[in-house]
């Protein structure tokens, strides 16, 4: 019996190789022991006379070793020269090919082995001047310095939200290039902002420090400034009467829509400095004011085809303007506005048709009013619509009438 200078196995006496990693027993007094009796040829026209060529050839050759380990090439290359002791270092290519030829170069008896060694460049990321709105990307590279293959992990921090990555895995011969982007919509307000990107690899790991400059440089709007949807409306509060004005010829919505904001304001837009107050409702800025409908109801008496008009009045105790969306259930039922807003006060007029409703009956209606901050008020109008008056001589002289 004798063991294997490697990695002390007990190997039979006359062996000339380990059977456990192939390594050379009796080097010494086994003359060519290590030679191939075939030699072994890459498409490129190399020859490998022994394991330490074929090591260094592998490593040289990447993609052709790597193709050779998929078609077990390299098992029917061993037992032809009739050594199933490096046959059986052989892994299978499924799943990972080229982690299977890493596998396999390590377990050969060679000094040449794979290598990698991990390098990142820039060592160090800084993102000057980035604005709300804007998609900033940087490129990081992780080169190999090394031999055979670099694998492994890229890990953000979970504090980083704001960091994104195109991919968490590590797989490079010689260079992989990352993007990293930076998602301003995470950043609560501007100043500097960072976060550590460590690269975890069988080469070695490395953590690149990454810096972001969130700039208050805004994005021109009417003459002003502004750098987000709060900025916005610290411009409208001072400027009531050109927000208003701004809101309604869509100018709000464009610069939203320019810079991927949400914009906050569902369904019709109420008129006049109303909008304004919906706005801040909308963005949670102002507190939604408490609104009091003068009537809960209507009953109206009327004479076929007499046009009747009311009025509710809505009202709030808060120095806010009150805005209302107005809809009719019933085609005799004309709110004179669909939309009205006023300060702390405003009517909704509506007109009552009897020409469009069958006299001599009751008719009922509803209006449907839509106040700050969504609230609903549903308002019945009830309808007496009387026919006509009609003198009795008339009644009389009506059956003689041609």
């Amino acid at each position: 019996m004798q063991r294997c200078p490697r990695c002390q196995r007990a190997n039979p006496g006359d062996a000339a190789f380990c059977h456990n990693d192939g390594f050379p027993l009796d080097t010494l007094h086994l003359a060519g022991s290590g030679r191939f009796p075939r030699e072994w040829r890459f498409p490129s026209g190399r020859a490998c006379r022994n394991v330490e060529e074929l090591a260094a050839a592998c490593l040289g050759e990447w993609a052709e070793a790597r193709n050779a380990l998929v078609r077990r090439d390299f098992v029917k290359f061993f037992q032809d020269n009739n050594r199933p002791d490096l046959a059986r270092l052989v892994p299978p290519a499924e799943p990972d090919a080229e982690i299977a030829l890493q596998t396999f170069l390590e377990k050969l008896p060679a000094t040449a082995k794979p290598a990698p060694s991990l390098d990142v460049a820039p060592r160090r990321l800084l993102v000057p001047n980035v604005r709300r709105g804007e998609d900033r990307h940087v490129i990081l590279r992780i080169i190999n310095r090394g031999t055979g293959l670099l694998h492994g992990d890229i890990v953000v921090s979970e504090s980083a939200r704001w960091l994104r990555i195109n991919t968490t895995h590590v797989r490079a011969r010689t260079e992989q290039p990352v993007e990293v982007a930076i998602d301003t919509r995470s950043f609560p307000t501007t100043g500097s902002y960072f976060a550590p990107l460590q690269v975890r690899t069988n080469g070695g790991t490395v953590e690149v420090p990454i810096q972001v400059d969130f700039s208050v440089q805004g994005f021109p709007f009417h003459g002003f400034q502004v750098t987000d949807a709060q900025d916005l409306a610290k411009l409208m509060l001072a400027k009531p009467k050109q927000a208003a004005k701004w809101l309604a010829d869509g100018s709000v919505r464009k610069l939203f829509d320019q810079h991927g904001w949400e914009y906050p304001l569902r369904g019709p837009l109420a008129p006049s400095l109303g909008a304004v107050q919906q706005y801040f409702e909308a963005l949670k800025l102002s507190q939604v004011p408490r609104v009091s409908l003068d009537a809960a109801g209507f009953d109206i008496t009327c004479e076929f085809p007499e046009v009747v008009t009311r009025a509710i009045t809505l009202s709030t105790t808060s120095k806010k303007w009150v805005y209302a969306f107005v809809e009719s259930g019933a085609l005799w039922l004309k709110p004179r506005e669909t939309a009205v807003a006023g300060g702390r006060q405003v009517d909704v007029v509506f007109d009552v048709d009897s020409e469009m409703m069958e006299p001599g009956r009751m008719h009922e209606g509803v209006l449907q009013l839509t106040v700050n901050g969504g609230v609903e008020h549903t308002i019945w109008v009830r309808v007496d619509v009387r026919r006509p008056y009609e003198p009795w001589t008339r009644k009389i002289l009506k059956p003689f009438a041609g």
